[in-house]
């Protein structure tokens, strides 16, 4: 019997203990994975629905989504890059359309600008998804229309249209440049990497392709300017 008591005394000792030591017990700093500061999680409706406390944000954006991105980015994407690829685009389209004609019929340079044109087109859309998935949003708006050649000086069109693509191209990588700067200020990883892998890579390339192009013609140009733009139609 001495035993058995001792036993259940033992046993009555170490609850109560354990009870004493988990009263006594600090409270330690809870470990959240992001500042409540940013944003406090609460569930509504049975705890399915996931809300966020928004920020004084434009109502038009999708924060959720956002993460960092910057509404000032958002609007030089809608406003200048966006728009710049869309004439870009129009502009190309209009020069493969002149190379097409029956009395121009230079059908390589055609094809040159209706790539260019495509190219562009893309990049707009590209974008367009691009500020979705980021939860931005985009107001279509008027674009510019394409410059005019004239049929007077069609000798010089191949030229004087790849000058023009080159000055267009030159405006959207300076455009680029800008918007990267703030973007990398900002410190939109993911924005920064998409306008270096996506842009900026395409346009040095077409830029250095551009000039390669005119540097060529400009040689041919002295002699028979009409037999080597033929020719060189054919190739390119």
């Amino acid at each position: 019997m001495s035993g058995e008591h001792s036993g259940k005394f033992s046993l009555f000792v170490l609850v109560f203990s354990v009870t004493v030591a988990v009263l006594w017990m600090p409270d330690f700093p809870r470990v959240v994975s992001m500042k409540t500061a940013d944003a406090e999680l609460k569930f509504s409706g049975g705890g399915r629905r996931l809300n966020l406390q928004k920020p004084d944000v434009d109502e038009r954006f999708v924060y959720e989504v956002m993460q960092n991105y910057d509404e000032t980015v958002n609007r030089f994407l809608a406003k200048s890059l966006i728009a710049g690829h869309l004439e870009a685009s129009y502009q190309y389209l209009y020069m493969s359309n002149i190379f097409a004609r029956s009395d121009v019929a230079l059908p390589g340079f055609a094809k040159f600008f209706q790539k260019a044109s495509n190219t562009e087109l893309n990049n707009a859309q590209f974008l367009l998804s691009y500020i979705n998935k980021r939860g931005g949003f985009y107001e279509f708006r008027d674009i510019d229309r394409p410059s005019v050649f004239t049929f007077v000086e069609k000798e010089d069109l191949a030229i004087e249209s790849l000058g023009k693509a080159l000055h267009l191209e030159t405006v959207i990588y300076q455009r680029l440049t800008k918007i990267h700067e703030r973007v990398e200020r900002k410190g939109d990883a993911h924005l920064s990497h998409t306008l270096q892998d996506h842009f900026l890579e395409q346009k040095v390339d077409f830029i250095k392709e551009l000039k390669d192009h005119i540097a060529r013609l400009s040689i041919m140009k002295p002699g028979q300017y009409d037999q080597a733009v033929y020719l060189y139609d054919r190739e390119i």
